[in-house]
Protein backbone atom coordinates (compact mmCIF):
# COMPACT_ATOMS: atom_id res chain seq x y z
CA UNK A 1 0.00 0.00 0.00
CA UNK A 2 2.83 2.38 -0.36
CA UNK A 3 1.16 5.84 -1.24
CA UNK A 4 -2.05 4.53 -2.45
CA UNK A 5 -5.56 4.95 -1.53
CA UNK A 6 -7.08 2.72 0.90
CA UNK A 7 -11.04 3.59 0.44
CA UNK A 8 -13.27 1.03 2.23
CA UNK A 9 -17.22 0.70 1.24
CA UNK A 10 -18.82 0.46 4.51
CA UNK A 11 -21.94 -1.76 2.94
CA UNK A 12 -25.09 -0.65 2.79
CA UNK A 13 -25.11 2.93 4.30
CA UNK A 14 -26.10 5.91 2.08
CA UNK A 15 -25.51 10.03 2.91
CA UNK A 16 -28.01 12.21 2.93
CA UNK A 17 -28.41 12.28 -0.98
CA UNK A 18 -28.56 8.75 -0.96
CA UNK A 19 -25.19 7.88 -2.37
CA UNK A 20 -23.03 5.26 -1.03
CA UNK A 21 -20.39 5.75 1.88
CA UNK A 22 -16.93 5.21 1.69
CA UNK A 23 -14.34 5.92 4.03
CA UNK A 24 -10.61 7.08 2.89
CA UNK A 25 -8.33 4.74 5.66
CA UNK A 26 -5.45 7.14 5.07
CA UNK A 27 -6.95 10.60 6.27
CA UNK A 28 -8.46 8.75 9.08
CA UNK A 29 -5.77 7.41 10.26
CA UNK A 30 -3.99 10.84 9.56
CA UNK A 31 -6.50 12.20 11.65
CA UNK A 32 -6.12 9.87 14.22
CA UNK A 33 -2.70 10.32 14.38
CA UNK A 34 -3.05 14.15 15.16
CA UNK A 35 -5.60 13.11 17.58
CA UNK A 36 -3.01 11.28 19.76
CA UNK A 37 -0.36 13.85 19.29
CA UNK A 38 -2.55 16.40 20.47
CA UNK A 39 -4.02 14.57 23.90
CA UNK A 40 -2.29 12.06 24.37
CA UNK A 41 0.62 13.13 27.04
CA UNK A 42 -2.47 15.75 28.61
CA UNK A 43 -4.63 12.98 28.87
CA UNK A 44 -1.89 10.85 30.83
CA UNK A 45 -1.13 13.66 33.53
CA UNK A 46 -4.43 14.35 34.24
CA UNK A 47 -5.06 10.55 34.67
CA UNK A 48 -2.09 9.90 36.67
CA UNK A 49 -2.91 12.79 38.89
CA UNK A 50 -6.09 11.55 39.39
CA UNK A 51 -4.62 7.95 40.50
CA UNK A 52 -0.75 7.48 40.84
CA UNK A 53 -0.61 4.28 38.86
CA UNK A 54 1.00 4.54 35.82
CA UNK A 55 -0.23 1.01 34.47
CA UNK A 56 -3.85 2.18 34.83
CA UNK A 57 -3.53 4.86 33.91
CA UNK A 58 -2.05 3.86 30.28
CA UNK A 59 -4.79 1.26 29.83
CA UNK A 60 -7.43 4.37 30.37
CA UNK A 61 -5.94 6.65 27.98
CA UNK A 62 -5.52 3.41 25.39
CA UNK A 63 -9.33 2.87 26.18
CA UNK A 64 -10.08 6.51 25.38
CA UNK A 65 -8.31 6.61 22.13
CA UNK A 66 -9.62 3.35 20.90
CA UNK A 67 -13.18 4.73 21.38
CA UNK A 68 -12.27 7.80 19.53
CA UNK A 69 -11.07 5.32 16.99
CA UNK A 70 -14.71 4.10 16.22
CA UNK A 71 -16.06 7.51 16.69
CA UNK A 72 -13.48 9.27 14.52
CA UNK A 73 -16.05 10.15 12.19
CA UNK A 74 -18.54 11.66 14.28
CA UNK A 75 -15.97 13.16 16.19
CA UNK A 76 -14.75 14.98 13.15
CA UNK A 77 -18.36 16.07 12.41
CA UNK A 78 -18.92 17.86 15.90
CA UNK A 79 -15.65 19.52 15.50
CA UNK A 80 -16.48 21.43 11.74
CA UNK A 81 -19.93 22.01 13.18
CA UNK A 82 -18.23 24.49 15.70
Amino acid sequence: MNGSLVIIDIGHCKDLRGQPVFIDMKAKQKHFETLVGSFSSGLYRFGYGLCHNSAEVEDLVQEIFLRAWKSLDKLREAISVS
